[in-house]
């Protein structure tokens, strides 16, 4: 990932973005060039190029049309002195989704390690019992996968790490960005996704095979990030703009 100093990547992008649309005239209205062109000439990696374009779409900058692109929605940033910080409401401090997959990729998958040393037969009937709750339809499934991976964390015996988890679910729940990606994925078969990739990880803790537990917790959070991407790619032929509207 590219070294941005504090500033959140996404949003550094993000002005890049609208200089080289204030540079090349756009008028509002008009189709934008393609997400892999923008990440070409920035030579910027697509996660953060998708970050920063749902972050132009929260703000009414842009506007993404199903099977169609992205849609110049105000100029009103031609002015060389605009900055994203004097929109109202921007969170300065919002975080990224796929970056912050990324840090729970990276910490998930060690706590669950250190999780599969120590856990009990009474960890495991838990963990099996949200499984089966979560499934429910009555049941909030987004509830039960918090709760789940918590549960991991807490197994694990150790306070910081238990912190660190909850922090990291905490800054998911309350930002923007991720509410804007996540909300209208509305594809029921990612469930069944999640429901598999947890049993995984289920059984290895139920093995206390702490290498078997790290690389099924990462692979499902890599499951994670790709289908999110996968669904959120306005140049797919099959793109339904679940999480644009």
């Amino acid at each position: 990932m590219e070294n941005v100093g504090t500033e959140r990547a996404y949003k550094e992008v993000a002005e890049k973005i609208l200089k080289l649309i204030s540079q090349n005239g756009a008028k509002e209205g008009e189709r934008l060039p393609s997400e892999r062109e923008i990440s070409n000439i920035l030579q910027t990696s697509r996660t953060i190029i998708r970050e920063a374009f749902i972050m132009l779409e929260i703000y009414d900058l842009v506007e993404v049309r199903k099977g169609s692109g992205i849609y110049l929605k105000s100029n009103s940033f031609g002015n060389r002195n605009f900055k994203l910080k004097n929109i109202v409401g921007l969170h300065n401090n919002d975080i990224g989704p796929f970056e912050l997959l990324q840090a729970r990729q990276y910490v998930e998958s060690s706590i669950v390690s250190l999780a599969a040393l120590h856990v009990t037969k009474a960890d495991i009937k838990h963990l099996h019992q949200l499984l089966e709750d979560g499934q429910k339809e009555e049941n909030d499934s987004e509830e039960y996968d918090q709760e789940f991976h918590t549960k991991i964390a807490t197994i694990s015996r150790n306070s910081v790490l238990v912190e660190i988890a909850r922090g990291l679910w905490e800054q998911r729940n309350h930002s923007q960005m991720w509410s804007k990606l996540h909300t209208h994925v509305t594809d029921k078969r990612l469930d069944k996704l999640w429901i598999e990739d947890h049993k995984n990880i289920l059984y290895a803790l139920q093995r206390k095979n702490a290498e078997e537990a790290r690389i099924a917790m990462w692979e499902h959070l890599e499951n994670v990030k790709e289908n999110l991407f996968k669904l959120s790619d306005t140049s797919a032929p099959d793109f339904d703009g679940y999480l644009f509207i």
